[in-house]
This record gives structure tokens, sequence and C-alpha cells, in this order.
């Protein structure tokens, strides 16, 4: 047991891997007869809780604000991770959107030259996530090259 100033964590919970399962299953039994919508988002969370590995992450600083600034951080990315699994992911979603911009001309037939345009626009912003995430990963010195390495690959289909 980890008693802390905003929270308690008890870690290392008892239960074989059947009895668990089991478990599982009554969970969602429960959600199934439930009509009560609450009830079934709460059984819900529950499920999820037992299907998922928890992990403790420490977060230090030096001062109090700094310690307050670093856990706001870390709780953003748990957050986005969350709505990740819940929602779905496109794993590498700026490559597949970066090289569905290439194949957007085939796809799309415009008959005027304010329509060719739009499907520029769009064709740029398709290209967007993916300078974004290489911006932020290296900076924006280096887009230019790794966009170019991205475009190069023939293997997207």
């Amino acid at each position: 047991v980890i008693v802390g100033e905003d929270e308690t964590q008890i870690i290392g919970g008892g239960g074989t891997e059947e009895a668990i399962a089991k478990y599982k299953e009554q969970v969602v039994h429960k959600i199934s007869l439930e009509e009560s919508k609450h009830f079934q988002k709460i059984m819900k969370e529950r499920l999820t809780r037992l299907n998922q590995i928890q992990a403790v992450i420490g977060v230090g600083g030096r001062t109090q604000a700094q310690i307050g600034e670093n856990r706001d951080l870390i709780v953003d990315s748990l957050n986005s991770a969350r709505a990740a699994l819940e929602h779905g992911v496109l794993p590498g979603g700026g490559a597949a959107m970066f090289h569905a911009s290439k194949l957007l001309p085939a796809y799309v037939h415009v008959d005027s030259v304010d329509e060719n345009v739009g499907v520029k626009i769009f064709q740029n912003a398709m290209k967007e996530p993916l300078r974004r995430i290489i911006t932020n990963a290296v900076g924006e010195n280096s887009v230019d090259t790794i966009s170019n390495k991205v475009d190069e690959q023939k293997n997207y289909l």
C-alpha cells in the first residue's frame, strides 16, 4: 500500500488468472443484462480496468510548481492514450494521409480551375499531419528531408 498526498495505491492484488477471467465473464454478463446506461458505463469501466496492465509513473521536480507541471504533462499524455484506445487509432496515420494525398488526383476528377485549386488545397492539408509530426520530433529544418524520404516509399498500398 502506497499512500501519497493525492491518492492511495494498493499494488499486488491477489487472485489467480482463472479467478480474474471468471470475474470478467460475470462483468460482461452483468453489462448485457443491465438496462441502465449509467450502470453499464460503470461496469464497462470496471472491465477496462481488469483488462489493462497498470503502471506506476513517478513524477518529480525541484519545486512543488514544477512537480505539478510535470504531473499535468503526464496526465495529458495518459488522457491522450486513453482516448486513442477508446476511439481507435491509425498507427502511422501521418504517413497514411501523406500517401493518400498522392493518390487523390487519380480518384477525384474536376472540371474547373476552381475545383482543381480546391483539390490542391485538400492535398496539402492531407500532408500537414506528417509535417507536424516531423516538426515536433526533430524540428523544422528536417521536415523536407524526411517527408521526401517518406514520399520515396513505394510500398504504401
